[in-house]
């Protein structure tokens, strides 16, 4: 047994690829999750973690780190090598979140949304392994000491390649009809607005300010809305389409931005309500809107630029998984076309105003 009494203390031997990690613990629980952890950085060829890392709670207990290092002791460490995988997968999340980052925050629907945009689009994993961080997720959900409504969804893919959901022509029709007819005309009209934008549902859409919003003139004939906070820093000034700009005027001025209004538990459960209504849908998310937008720009244009300044994505390794999707020129072919090289330095785009306006 890797973890036993030595005096009023515990410690931790084990033999793994010549080695024989060793540590002594004030409990056996925390020798079984050192060891579960050990493991797991000898696998990947990193350093054995310090015995402090398996405690339990602590200043950061409501963090996405402490919801880690709660489900290794309490579920994880008990059951041996079986579980390393599911464990380094967790510990993937929560770098990718930041340890530090309120529990409340990392899993968020639109933050899990993201992070599995992430597996596909930057790692190109299929769904099967998407499941595996799901598993890994819906564990440390039991220990974040979030409320039930508060966890987000995290619904089973078919297993096989992984792919980007995009919503239809008919649907993106049929979701905002049925919402009209549930008398949700407000969501109804964000709904249209983030599907004509590309807008992420709440780091760029809700924290829109009315001081964001360019109304038509002389000088700027296109209604247009600035993205100011997004999350990696790329502001960026999108133009709107009639419906989008129609679909804002609407909404209230007393808030400090037209969606301002926007309540996370009330989507989620008119979403929620919609997929029931529609089984079609059940694979798809708020965020497929940006993934429909991203790819139907690059549809209509095949410029990879323009897309990716449009979305706001840092770099073009996100932006090439929609040039898989239309099927159109290859990312290589497109910056070749372009003028562009992988390493190449490109230019920002500036498409509202300004000497490089289109």
């Amino acid at each position: 047994m890797p973890t036993y009494a030595k005096g009023n203390k515990f410690i931790t031997k084990f033999m793994v690829n010549g080695q024989r990690p060793t540590k002594m613990h004030d409990t056996r629980e925390e020798g079984e999750a050192w060891e579960l952890m050990a493991r797991a950085a000898i696998k990947l060829g990193k350093p054995i973690p310090d015995t402090e890392t398996a405690k339990v709670g602590g200043k950061d207990s409501s963090t996405v780190g402490g919801a880690l290092r709660a489900a290794k002791l309490k579920r994880w460490a008990p059951k041996g090598d079986g579980s390393v995988k599911t464990c380094v997968n967790a510990e993937v999340f929560t770098r990718w979140c930041g340890p530090q980052m309120p529990a409340e925050e990392a899993f968020s629907q639109e933050k899990v949304d993201e992070f599995f945009e992430y597996l596909r689009t930057e790692r190109r994993v299929s769904n099967t392994t998407i499941n595996k961080y799901r598993s890994a997720i819906s564990v440390m959900l039991e220990y974040s000491g979030l409320d039930e409504e508060d966890r987000p969804e995290l619904p089973w893919l078919e297993q096989g390649a992984g792919r980007t959901r995009v919503f239809t022509e008919d649907e993106t029709r049929m979701i905002p009809q049925q919402w009209r007819l549930w008398n949700e005309e407000r969501y109804a009209d964000f709904f249209m607005f983030i599907l004509q934008t590309g807008a992420r549902p709440f780091i760029d859409a809700k924290r829109l300010a009315w001081a964001n919003v360019f109304e038509p003139s002389k000088f700027q004939p296109i209604p247009a809305v600035h993205f100011m906070e997004a999350k990696n820093g790329n502001a960026r000034t999108v133009p709107l389409p009639k419906e989008a700009y129609e679909a804002l005027k609407r909404q209230p001025l007393a808030g400090t931005g037209p969606w301002s209004w926007v309540d996370k538990d009330e989507l989620r459960r008119l979403w929620d309500r919609t997929r029931v209504a529609f089984p079609v849908l059940k694979d798809a998310v708020l965020y497929t809107c940006r993934h429909t937008y991203c790819t139907e720009l690059y549809r209509r244009t095949r410029d990879i630029k323009l897309v990716k300044d449009m979305a706001g994505h840092k770099n073009y390794k996100t932006t090439e998984i929609y040039v898989k999707i239309v099927g159109g020129d290859s990312f290589e072919r497109v910056a070749e076309v372009m003028g562009l090289g992988r390493g190449a330095e490109r230019p920002r785009l500036t498409v509202l105003g300004g000497k490089d306006e289109v």
